[in-house]
């Protein structure tokens, strides 16, 4: 298998101050790409008992090479606001476009095909602070994301391949926090829930791969010793991902 792939962007990324407080920003890009593959499947010493012809490709009529070519545009952006409540405490709200190009199958059993571009639509808005002259320092974000043409990996007439997975969404939340408690001991932890789960096609009801819908991390940091100008620490961390 070969694959040429040629791609061009233009983008551009502007920020307001509306106000001493008040951020207004926004930014897109333009990308278009050019997709040149080609495919040959061999068994130059059998087929594979196993699946009855190629171990990890199926092979190709009478060893011929396959063709095909794609072209497209995506266009993706962002729009959002920062608000400082003090020096220390800001909040922010964004609502950003983003998209996967289309992918072009060359396939040895079917012509070539196209699986459409993915279209992402994602909102988050949250805090940031730092507070007691900077010993604690911290965030908390709330987000939800909504998929159309979700592109993952599937099976298709025995082989693994790209394909449309269709609609799919993601609501969460996340936090973390790092509490130095006095110089040179400090404390963090961590904690994120996403519900992310397929919602039409052969996945409906699936989660995501390697996304659990709960995670955490705590742990610590404690200098131990300062030899030669050099800091030697001690580090302690926990963490967990459990789905359900």
């Amino acid at each position: 298998t070969r694959a040429d792939v040629t791609t061009y962007d233009v983008f551009a990324d502007v920020t307001l101050h509306a106000t001493d407080r008040l951020d207004v920003f926004a930014g897109g890009r333009a990308t278009w790409d050019k997709k040149e593959v080609t495919l040959q499947g061999l068994t130059p010493n059998g087929v594979s008992t196993l699946t009855k012809g190629g171990l990890l490709l199926a092979p190709t009529p009478g060893g011929a090479v396959l063709e095909g070519t794609n072209s497209s545009t995506t266009l993706t952006g962002r729009a959002g606001v920062r608000y400082a409540v003090s020096p220390n405490v800001n909040l922010y709200a964004v609502y950003g476009i983003g998209k996967r190009p289309e992918v072009l199958q060359v396939n040895a059993n079917k012509p070539a095909e196209i699986i459409p571009t993915e279209k992402l639509a994602s909102v988050e808005g949250g805090v940031k602070f730092r507070l007691m002259g900077g010993r604690l320092v911290g965030d908390a974000s709330v987000f939800h994301y909504d998929y159309d043409n979700f592109q993952t990996l599937g099976f298709v007439n025995g082989v693994l391949a790209t394909i449309n997975a269709g609609k799919a969404d993601a609501t969460g939340f996340e936090t973390q926090l790092n509490w130095t408690i006095a110089p040179g001991v400090s404390i963090f932890g961590s904690y994120g829930y996403n519900k992310a789960r397929f919602r039409s096609g052969a996945y409906a009801g699936n989660r995501f791969r390697n996304s659990p819908d709960h995670k955490f991390a705590i742990g610590g940091n404690v200098e131990a010793a300062r030899v030669a100008g050099i800091q030697v620490e001690h580090h302690l961390h926990a963490c967990a991902d459990r789905a359900g």
